[in-house]
C-alpha cells in the first residue's frame, strides 16, 4: 500500500478505535461505576447483569483491535499491509561474468596459443515453464471453520437474548439476523469444501482456472503484475489489471469498488483471487504465477 492510503487506514482505524472505547466507558460509567456511586435506582448492570458485560466487553475488545491495528500500521507500515512481494512483470537482467585476467608467460618462454572460444549462441534458449499447478480444497480447514462459526453465532444468539432484555424481541432478532445469513453461507461454504473431488484451483501457462467460481477463467495476457497478499485470516493472489473493464470482467460488477479502491490505495486495478482453504505453499505460488505471467508479456 501507498503512503497516502496506508495514512487513511491507519487514521480511520484509530478513530473508530477510541470512538469504541468511548462509548464503552460511557456504558460503564453510567450502567455501573456512576450508577452504584449515586446509589441511582436504575442501574442496568444489577438489573441486567450478564448482558451488560457482553456488550461492555464486546466494544472494549473491538476498540483495543483498530487502535492496535492502527498503531502497528503507523510504526510498522510493511506489517500492516499484508503484500509479501510484487512483481512489475518484467525480465531481470542476469549478472554479466567477469572475466579473469589471463597469466603471463615468465620471460624467455613462448606463451601457448590461447584455446579457441565458441562463438556465442544466436538464439537464446526459452526458459523451460513450470507444469501446471493444482490447489485442492483444506479439508481440515472446513472442519475447523466450521466448528468456529458455530460456537460463535451460538455466543451472538445468547447476547442477542441478553440484548433483549434493553431492546424488544423484535429488534434483537433484526440484529442477530445478517450474522445467521452471514453464517449458514459460511457454513455452505465448508461444507462444499469438505465434499469437493478434485482441484479447484489451477495455475497453467494459460491462465487461473477457478473451479470453485464456476469454472472462472483469468487468462495471463490480461494480467499485468501479480503480488500475494496475506493477513491473520486471509492469503490471496492479487492480480493487478491494465484497466477497470477487465477486473469488472472476470470478478464481476461487485467488484467494482474494490478496483476503484485499490486504485486509489495502490497501482493499479487489482482483482483478488482467496487462496485461504486450500492446501498451497505461499513462495511456490507466487513463483509459478510471476513465471507464468512474465512467459505470456513477451
Amino acid at each position: 500500500m501507498n503512503s497516502f492510503g496506508n495514512l487513511v487506514t491507519n487514521l480511520f482505524a484509530l478513530a473508530l478505535g477510541l470512538g469504541s472505547l468511548k462509548l464503552a466507558g460511557e456504558g460503564l460509567w453510567a450502567g455501573a461505576i456512576g450508577g452504584i456511586g449515586s446509589s441511582a435506582a436504575d442501574v442496568r448492570f444489577t438489573a441486567h447483569p450478564l448482558g451488560f458485560v457482553l456488550l461492555v466487553a464486546a466494544w472494549t475488545a473491538f476498540g483495543v483491535f483498530l487502535v492496535g491495528f492502527g498503531w502497528r500500521g503507523f510504526t510498522r507500515p510493511g506489517d500492516a499491509d499484508g503484500d509479501d512481494e510484487e512483481d512489475i512483470g518484467g525480465e531481470v537482467p542476469a549478472p554479466r561474468p567477469r572475466s579473469l585476467p589471463i597469466p603471463r608467460p615468465p620471460t624467455g618462454m613462448q606463451a601457448a596459443p590461447p584455446p579457441p572460444v565458441a562463438a556465442p549462441a544466436t538464439a537464446r534458449p526459452a526458459a523451460r515453464l513450470p507444469e501446471p499447478l493444482e490447489l485442492y480444497t483444506a479439508r481440515m480447514w472446513a472442519v475447523c471453520v466450521l466448528v468456529l462459526t458455530t460456537l460463535v453465532i451460538l455466543g451472538a444468539a445468547y447476547a442477542c437474548i441478553g440484548l433483549s432484555y434493553f431492546l424488544t424481541e423484535k429488534g434483537a432478532a433484526i440484529l442477530f439476523a445478517p450474522g445467521l445469513v452471514g453464517y449458514l453461507v459460511v457454513a455452505w461454504k465448508c461444507v462444499r469444501d469438505f465434499f469437493w473431488r478434485g482441484p479447484a484451483l489451477v495455475l497453467d501457462r494459460f491462465g487461473i482456472l477457478d473451479y470453485r467460481q464456476g469454472g472462472r477463467s483469468i487468462p495471463w495476457t490480461d494480467v499485468d503484475a501479480v503480488r500475494l497478499h496475506a493477513s491473520s485470516n486471509r492469503t490471496s493472489l492479487v492480480l493487478r489489471f491494465r484497466d477497470l473493464a477487465l477486473p469488472r470482467q472476470h470478478f464481476g460488477a461487485l467488484s467494482m469498488l474494490g478496483a476503484w479502491m485499490n486504485r486509489i490505495f495502490y497501482k493499479g486495478y487489482e482483482g483478488r483471487v482467496v487462496l485461504t482453504g486450500l492446501r498451497f505453499q505461499r513462495a511456490q505460488v507466487l513463483q509459478v504465477a510471476q513465471t507464468f505471467v512474465r512467459h505470456a508479456r513477451r
